[in-house]
């Protein structure tokens, strides 16, 4: 795999979405692979939830892995995610199934194994 320093792979993120990346943020935690990207989390205990919030990689699977794994290990219930992309696409790429519009046009779906994300 084509290994990237943190920066690279941010600076990928940033050309491709025209946002920036947010480093300082105490309530994100920035997980880095040089192989596989980054991401960066959030846990939501009020709502029982992981928040993932900017991911860049060429393995978008393995951060979902990762992302449910974590969630699973916190106690978490589900899994929350925003996309510019096409949203059914989206959801057939990580699995989704099930979904349906829910308040402020968001996607509320489960995964294969009914797990709400």
């Amino acid at each position: 795999m084509n290994r990237k320093s943190l920066q690279e792979w941010i600076d990928i993120y940033s050309k491709k979405t025209g946002d920036t990346v947010v480093l300082n943020d105490p309530a994100r935690h920035l997980f880095y692979l040089p192989e596989r990207g980054f991401c960066q989390l959030s846990i939501d205990r009020e709502n029982s939830r992981l928040i993932i919030w900017e991911v860049c990689t060429n393995d978008g699977k393995f951060w979902r892995d990762f992302a449910l794994m974590e969630a699973d290990g916190q106690g978490l219930s589900s899994v929350r995610t925003t996309t510019t992309r096409n949203i059914k696409a989206y959801l057939r790429l990580f699995g989704g199934k099930d979904y349906r519009i829910g308040m402020a046009n968001m996607i509320i779906c489960n995964d294969q194994d009914g797990r709400m994300v």
